[in-house]
């Protein structure tokens, strides 16, 4: 197995847990307050990781213009952008493979829950 396929399978895997945890957990697209009066949840947390985003991205912003010598050269600036482009690339491909993946899993899932609800409603023997 290459670096490659255990990245893949470690993906998958952890594509198949989130689709379990938001099957089994339906407050993640509601907003919560704890004890502090602050607002929680999965919404809240992308929202403040953008805001996180943004202020590092103002920070190096004002890094480069008070330091112009540390400002990636464009070279560098386009090795950058062809690794992001590489990236985007192998990310659409395992996004591809995990919703087949997911697709095919779903169609398996579906079918042992009419086994059971068969089973359950006395039209099928159980198997020994």
């Amino acid at each position: 197995m290459t670096h490659k396929d255990v990245v893949r399978y470690l993906c998958i895997v952890v594509a198949a847990v989130l689709c379990v945890a938001y099957l089994y957990l339906p407050s993640l697209g509601k907003i919560a307050v704890d004890d502090s009066s602050k607002i929680v949840g999965l919404a809240n947390q992308i929202r403040e990781t953008k805001e996180m985003d943004q202020e590092f991205d103002r920070v190096i912003e004002q890094m480069y213009r008070e330091n112009p010598e540390m400002r990636p050269s464009a070279s560098e600036r386009k090795a950058e952008a062809l690794r992001d482009q590489a990236d985007a690339i192998e990310d659409a491909e395992l996004d591809r493979e995990l919703k087949q993946w997911l697709h095919q899993y779903l169609g398996k899932l579906r079918r042992i829950k009419q086994l059971v609800e068969a089973q359950v409603n006395g039209s099928v023997e159980p198997r020994g």
